[in-house]
């Protein structure tokens, strides 16, 4: 299960990185005197910001979970200090 999520977090992180970088910039268009189409139609920039905003919350979401599986992994057990030595403190023989 933390596998399967694992993959699809990192799956949800490198589709982020390629749909960012897919987009154009807000100044892309400034130099030019006609309509900003994109290669998609005149749709695919809001296209590309659903994409990316569902894999956004993919990310977010499988963080989410896999801090909590985490959490519950490591307190079921009890604390750490449970199980720790705790060196007594030796008396000074009076000499």
């Amino acid at each position: 299960m933390t596998t399967l999520l694992v993959i699809l977090h990192v799956l949800a992180a490198i589709a982020i990185i390629a749909f960012v970088l897919i987009q154009k910039g807000k100044g892309a268009d400034m130099g030019m005197m006609g309509g900003s189409d994109s290669i998609l139609g005149t749709g695919g920039a809001n296209f590309l910001i659903k994409i990316t905003a569902f894999a956004a919350v993919i990310f977010l979401a499988t963080g989410l979970i896999l801090a909590m599986v985490q959490t519950r992994a490591y307190t079921e057990g009890g604390s750490v200090m449970d199980s720790a030595e705790v060196p007594q403190q030796q008396q000074r023989a009076a000499d």
